[in-house]
Protein backbone atom coordinates (compact mmCIF):
# COMPACT_ATOMS: atom_id res chain seq x y z
CA UNK A 1 0.00 0.00 0.00
CA UNK A 2 1.41 3.48 -0.70
CA UNK A 3 1.68 6.49 1.85
CA UNK A 4 -0.92 8.27 -0.12
CA UNK A 5 -3.58 4.97 -0.20
CA UNK A 6 -2.61 4.74 4.03
CA UNK A 7 -3.42 8.06 3.95
CA UNK A 8 -7.35 8.01 2.92
CA UNK A 9 -7.58 5.25 5.02
CA UNK A 10 -6.71 7.09 8.02
CA UNK A 11 -8.84 10.10 6.92
CA UNK A 12 -11.84 7.65 6.28
CA UNK A 13 -11.50 6.50 9.86
CA UNK A 14 -11.44 9.58 11.22
CA UNK A 15 -15.47 9.94 9.94
CA UNK A 16 -17.02 8.35 12.85
CA UNK A 17 -20.21 7.16 10.82
CA UNK A 18 -17.78 4.73 9.10
CA UNK A 19 -17.54 1.16 10.79
CA UNK A 20 -15.20 -2.32 9.32
CA UNK A 21 -17.88 -3.21 7.92
CA UNK A 22 -18.84 0.35 5.98
CA UNK A 23 -15.35 0.48 5.03
CA UNK A 24 -15.01 -2.89 3.34
CA UNK A 25 -18.27 -2.22 1.50
CA UNK A 26 -16.80 1.26 0.45
CA UNK A 27 -13.43 -0.31 -1.02
CA UNK A 28 -14.66 -3.25 -2.33
CA UNK A 29 -16.95 -0.96 -4.91
CA UNK A 30 -14.12 1.54 -5.68
CA UNK A 31 -11.25 -0.34 -5.25
CA UNK A 32 -8.62 1.81 -3.12
CA UNK A 33 -9.78 4.52 -0.91
CA UNK A 34 -8.68 7.14 -2.74
CA UNK A 35 -10.89 6.36 -5.45
CA UNK A 36 -13.71 5.96 -2.65
CA UNK A 37 -12.87 9.29 -1.46
CA UNK A 38 -13.35 11.32 -4.51
CA UNK A 39 -16.64 8.91 -5.34
CA UNK A 40 -20.13 9.47 -4.87
CA UNK A 41 -20.58 6.64 -2.20
CA UNK A 42 -23.96 7.23 -2.87
CA UNK A 43 -23.55 4.81 -5.85
CA UNK A 44 -23.22 2.27 -3.04
CA UNK A 45 -26.89 2.66 -2.10
CA UNK A 46 -26.08 3.85 1.48
CA UNK A 47 -28.87 6.14 3.11
CA UNK A 48 -29.37 9.98 1.72
CA UNK A 49 -28.49 11.12 5.14
CA UNK A 50 -25.19 9.14 5.44
CA UNK A 51 -23.86 10.68 1.94
CA UNK A 52 -24.81 14.26 2.67
CA UNK A 53 -23.22 14.12 6.47
CA UNK A 54 -20.08 11.94 4.64
CA UNK A 55 -20.13 14.42 1.88
CA UNK A 56 -20.17 17.90 4.49
CA UNK A 57 -16.99 16.00 6.32
CA UNK A 58 -14.76 15.31 3.33
CA UNK A 59 -15.35 19.44 2.47
CA UNK A 60 -14.23 20.55 5.79
CA UNK A 61 -11.32 17.49 6.45
CA UNK A 62 -8.01 19.12 6.38
CA UNK A 63 -5.32 15.98 5.59
CA UNK A 64 -2.53 18.39 6.68
CA UNK A 65 -3.54 19.69 10.38
CA UNK A 66 -4.66 16.17 11.16
CA UNK A 67 -1.63 14.48 10.09
CA UNK A 68 0.39 17.43 11.56
CA UNK A 69 -1.70 16.52 14.59
CA UNK A 70 -1.27 12.73 14.57
CA UNK A 71 2.46 13.52 14.32
CA UNK A 72 2.77 15.88 17.09
CA UNK A 73 0.68 13.00 19.33
CA UNK A 74 3.26 10.72 17.92
CA UNK A 75 0.60 8.55 16.88
CA UNK A 76 1.00 6.12 13.90
CA UNK A 77 -0.88 3.95 12.32
CA UNK A 78 -1.86 -0.15 11.05
CA UNK A 79 -4.22 -0.88 8.28
CA UNK A 80 -5.88 -4.14 8.39
CA UNK A 81 -3.74 -5.13 4.93
CA UNK A 82 -0.40 -3.90 7.01
CA UNK A 83 2.08 -6.99 7.68
CA UNK A 84 2.41 -6.21 11.24
CA UNK A 85 -1.53 -5.63 11.86
CA UNK A 86 -2.23 -8.20 14.59
CA UNK A 87 -3.07 -11.50 13.57
CA UNK A 88 -5.56 -12.61 16.23
CA UNK A 89 -7.22 -9.29 16.23
CA UNK A 90 -7.28 -9.78 12.03
CA UNK A 91 -8.98 -13.09 11.90
CA UNK A 92 -12.21 -11.81 14.20
CA UNK A 93 -15.53 -11.66 12.48
CA UNK A 94 -15.16 -7.63 11.80
CA UNK A 95 -11.66 -6.24 12.59
CA UNK A 96 -11.10 -2.29 12.77
CA UNK A 97 -10.07 -1.28 9.11
CA UNK A 98 -7.30 0.57 10.96
CA UNK A 99 -5.42 0.91 13.86
CA UNK A 100 -3.74 3.94 16.06
CA UNK A 101 -1.16 2.88 18.38
CA UNK A 102 1.74 4.68 20.27
CA UNK A 103 4.77 2.39 20.57
CA UNK A 104 4.77 -0.37 18.34
CA UNK A 105 3.21 -3.91 18.25
CA UNK A 106 6.06 -6.80 18.70
CA UNK A 107 5.82 -10.32 16.57
CA UNK A 108 6.19 -11.86 20.73
CA UNK A 109 2.84 -9.92 21.02
CA UNK A 110 0.68 -12.81 19.15
CA UNK A 111 0.66 -14.57 22.33
CA UNK A 112 -1.42 -12.07 24.42
CA UNK A 113 -4.35 -12.14 26.50
CA UNK A 114 -6.60 -9.14 28.08
CA UNK A 115 -7.17 -8.36 31.32
CA UNK A 116 -10.22 -6.21 32.20
CA UNK A 117 -12.66 -5.57 34.80
CA UNK A 118 -13.98 -3.27 37.11
CA UNK A 119 -12.47 0.13 38.22
CA UNK A 120 -13.83 -0.18 42.00
CA UNK A 121 -11.56 -3.19 42.73
CA UNK A 122 -11.50 -4.06 45.74
CA UNK A 123 -8.63 -5.59 47.75
CA UNK A 124 -9.77 -9.19 47.09
CA UNK A 125 -9.76 -8.03 43.76
CA UNK A 126 -6.17 -6.45 43.46
CA UNK A 127 -4.69 -9.84 44.76
CA UNK A 128 -6.33 -11.69 42.12
CA UNK A 129 -5.70 -9.69 39.00
CA UNK A 130 -1.80 -9.62 40.69
CA UNK A 131 -1.70 -12.64 41.17
CA UNK A 132 -3.29 -13.79 37.75
CA UNK A 133 -1.20 -11.22 35.47
CA UNK A 134 2.05 -11.82 37.36
CA UNK A 135 1.75 -15.60 36.63
CA UNK A 136 0.87 -14.78 33.11
CA UNK A 137 3.77 -12.66 32.26
CA UNK A 138 5.91 -15.26 33.70
CA UNK A 139 4.77 -17.67 31.19
CA UNK A 140 5.26 -15.10 28.16
CA UNK A 141 2.05 -13.89 27.96
CA UNK A 142 2.07 -9.89 26.49
CA UNK A 143 -0.97 -8.21 29.13
CA UNK A 144 -3.11 -6.39 26.99
CA UNK A 145 -6.04 -3.88 29.14
CA UNK A 146 -7.89 -0.67 28.59
CA UNK A 147 -6.08 1.83 30.37
CA UNK A 148 -8.77 2.26 32.95
CA UNK A 149 -8.68 2.81 36.57
CA UNK A 150 -9.16 -0.35 38.74
CA UNK A 151 -8.50 -3.48 37.23
CA UNK A 152 -7.07 -1.88 34.02
CA UNK A 153 -4.54 -0.04 35.42
CA UNK A 154 -3.62 -2.96 37.67
CA UNK A 155 -2.71 -5.47 35.46
CA UNK A 156 -0.99 -2.91 33.32
CA UNK A 157 1.11 -1.97 36.44
CA UNK A 158 1.64 -5.54 37.49
CA UNK A 159 2.88 -6.47 33.75
CA UNK A 160 5.10 -3.48 33.91
CA UNK A 161 6.57 -4.50 37.83
CA UNK A 162 7.15 -8.19 36.11
CA UNK A 163 9.24 -6.89 33.17
CA UNK A 164 6.70 -8.09 30.97
CA UNK A 165 4.97 -6.61 27.82
CA UNK A 166 1.60 -4.50 28.01
CA UNK A 167 -0.42 -3.28 25.52
CA UNK A 168 -3.03 -0.49 26.11
CA UNK A 169 -5.91 -0.18 24.23
CA UNK A 170 -8.12 2.80 24.44
CA UNK A 171 -11.47 2.73 21.68
CA UNK A 172 -12.23 6.96 22.89
CA UNK A 173 -9.31 7.73 20.68
CA UNK A 174 -5.58 8.67 21.53
CA UNK A 175 -5.62 11.61 21.12
CA UNK A 176 -8.29 11.66 24.34
CA UNK A 177 -5.85 10.11 26.20
CA UNK A 178 -3.82 12.46 27.57
CA UNK A 179 -5.13 13.54 30.99
CA UNK A 180 -2.55 12.54 34.28
CA UNK A 181 -2.64 9.04 35.23
CA UNK A 182 -3.00 7.33 32.42
CA UNK A 183 -0.15 9.97 30.47
CA UNK A 184 2.02 8.61 32.96
CA UNK A 185 1.00 5.21 32.33
CA UNK A 186 1.29 5.14 28.88
CA UNK A 187 4.90 6.81 28.62
CA UNK A 188 5.66 4.08 30.63
CA UNK A 189 4.18 1.02 28.24
CA UNK A 190 6.17 2.64 25.71
CA UNK A 191 9.21 2.82 27.40
CA UNK A 192 9.14 -0.60 28.68
CA UNK A 193 11.37 -2.66 25.75
CA UNK A 194 11.03 -5.96 27.89
CA UNK A 195 9.48 -9.06 26.05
Amino acid sequence: MTDLEKRYWVSFSAFNKIGPKKFQTILKYFGSAEKAWKGDLAEIGFKEEFVKDFNNFRETFDFSSYYLRLEKLEINSITLEDINYPKSLKETDSPPFLLYLLGEILPNDELAIGIVGTRKITSYGQQVTQSLTADLVVNGLTIVSGLAYGVDYLAHQTALEMKGRTIGVWAGGLDTVRDGFRQKLIETIIKNKQG
